[in-house]
């Protein structure tokens, strides 16, 4: 099942953020990332990527496998649940 009725596809995709840049610009939302960097290379928090999309946790899994997105994240920490089985 594929929801693509909310989800935004950002255009300026290409642009780098900080993890602090990310969370101030998207609060309390779903991210889709690609070109992650981990602080220290640890696979497990997030010094800068590129935001390609915003949705639901469901848009952007199904569009992640779709689109190539790298990671699947959210910006609030309550709600964010880290898997490692979201990296490719």
């Amino acid at each position: 099942m594929f929801y693509l009725g909310v989800m935004n596809v950002l255009t300026n995709s290409n642009e780098r953020l900080t993890w602090k840049e990310i969370e101030r610009k998207y609060p309390d939302t779903w991210v889709g990332l690609n070109d992650v960097k981990f602080e220290n290379d640890d696979g497990a928090n997030i010094e800068s990527a590129v935001v390609s999309e915003t949705g639901t946790r469901d848009e952007l899994y199904d569009s992640r496998f779709l689109q190539g997105l790298q990671m699947v994240t959210h910006t609030n920490p309550e709600k964010f649940m880290f898997s490692n089985w979201a990296l490719w």
